[in-house]
């Protein structure tokens, strides 16, 4: 189990329309992290006064590097087991456009892919990712259903 942040964390959950159905970009975190292998979201502990979306908006470009045109929609806030509290982020953008990890700290993460909610179900999910995976999931296909998408 992680030390607790002081100031929470956050990570961005970025989201693609694909029809009525959200296809998220998750990450895989490299063997040397926690968890490792297991897909999350960009994310971060949280600075002392930041935001929880521009703790994950600085988080996603760290380590993915540049960011498709989005939105951010929504913030998902959750208590975890240690009393810290981490925030997901979510934004949404208009395609599932190629995006890969050449953030500055490419140590985190390895691999970027896309995945609608099934997929994620039958992935290595992070822990903290997978006790909250149909929620977050569902508000990401909820989102889309109703169009929230951003002009390119």
């Amino acid at each position: 189990m992680s030390a607790p942040l002081p100031f929470g964390a956050a990570g961005l959950l970025l989201v693609a329309t694909d029809g009525d159905h959200a296809r998220m970009l998750l990450a895989r975190r490299n063997s040397n992290r926690s968890f490792p292998l297991s897909w999350s979201i960009p994310a971060g502990g949280m600075r002392q006064g930041e935001s929880p979306i521009g703790c994950a908006l600085r988080e996603a470009r760290e380590e993915i590097g540049s960011l498709p045109a989005h939105g951010v929609v929504s913030v998902i806030t959750d208590t975890q087991h240690n009393g810290w509290t981490f925030h997901t982020v979510i934004a949404i953008t208009r395609a599932a456009v190629p995006v890969v990890a050449a953030g500055v700290d490419r140590d985190e993460i390895n691999t970027l892919r896309w995945v609608d909610a099934d997929e994620g179900r039958h992935l290595n999910l992070h822990p903290g990712l997978r006790r909250v995976w149909e929620r977050v999931s569902g508000r990401c296909d909820a989102l889309v259903r109703r169009k929230r998408v951003i002009a390119p």
